[in-house]
């Protein structure tokens, strides 16, 4: 049985800099979670979280599964991309302001130092209240 749901974000933040921001915001959802290494080691580390032994245990039965309380276990992973290389279309600009009168049209770019972020959350994040946070809590690390 597959569980879990994988979502994935591309930035040029180092690990150390995001695992720090992030455990920072699951503290303030659990106060001493559970936190497994499962891999670090060069350019990768995958990190899973529980809120506690109990969870924990629920995980080894049920996988990444909501449970009484609708929470879950969840994984945060990081590897580094030895390169991303692509033609964009660019559709519109946000900012600044004064460029956006700038038609459209196509780029190519080349980025070397790169992470592939991924989260394993035991819900679709619009199902849930606390999927949603968690995927909030990475969204707001990397705008940091």
């Amino acid at each position: 049985m597959i569980t879990g749901v994988d979502y994935t974000f591309i930035s040029d933040i180092s690990p150390n800099v995001m695992e720090d921001r992030f455990i920072t915001k699951i503290r303030l959802l659990w106060r001493k979670p559970l936190i497994e290494e499962f891999e670090r080691q060069g350019d990768r580390v995958e990190l899973f979280f529980a809120k506690n032994k109990t969870m924990n245990r629920w995980h080894l039965q049920k996988g990444f599964s909501l449970d009484s309380n609708n929470e879950g276990c969840f994984m945060w992973c990081v590897r580094r991309i030895k390169g991303l290389k692509g033609k964009i279309r660019v559709l519109k600009w946000l900012e600044p302001k004064e460029m956006s009168d700038i038609s459209s049209y196509n780029s190519y770019f080349s980025f070397t130092l790169i992470w592939e972020y991924s989260l394993v959350l035991p819900s679709l994040i619009n199902q849930t209240k606390f999927s949603e946070k968690i995927y909030g809590y990475m969204t707001a690390s990397l705008a940091e």
